[in-house]
């Protein structure tokens, strides 16, 4: 089942990467990460953020985006979603545990308070590193909002 991703309020990256990934999907499971290439996601670079499941539980962050780090103020690459948890209390890892267990996407929106109050939007994408193995990877992408929504 396809996330609803706001088009009014969203970035309209967000609905493009998600039809890219739906595009690659690869006999009804997640895409290869080969297939999702610096190349193929030239358009997006920036703005992913690529994390792996490790053996504990939790995720490992390979790759922080650059506009994410403008964004955020923060670049955790080499760190764990389970770090960004308990900095800020979130539930980074859960969502990722969720999203490669089920192989769907998820959508949701946020406050992006480090640096200024606003709004983003997240995307999370599930990844399998090779043809017989399990997703094991989640690319988060981020994008500020066009406009906040009305909450």
């Amino acid at each position: 089942m396809r996330p609803s991703i706001p088009s009014r309020t969203c970035d309209p990256a967000l609905g493009d990467l998600l039809t890219l990934w739906e595009s690659s999907l690869c006999n009804g499971e997640p895409p290869l990460r080969q297939t999702l290439d610096p190349f193929t996601l030239k358009p997006w670079l920036g703005h992913i953020s690529i994390f792996e499941a490790t053996d504990g539980g939790d995720f490992m962050i390979r790759l922080e985006g650059s506009a994410i780090v403008e964004l955020t103020g923060e670049n955790w690459t080499a760190h764990r979603a389970g770090d960004v948890d308990r900095k800020y209390g979130s539930h980074l890892v859960e969502h990722m545990t969720d999203v490669t267990r089920t192989k769907r996407p998820v959508f949701h929106r946020m406050m992006i308070f480090q640096k200024r109050h606003f709004y983003a939007s997240r995307l999370l994408l599930p990844v399998r590193k090779s043809a017989d193995g399990p997703t094991n990877q989640v690319f988060l992408a981020l994008y500020r909002d066009i406009i906040p929504p009305e909450d």
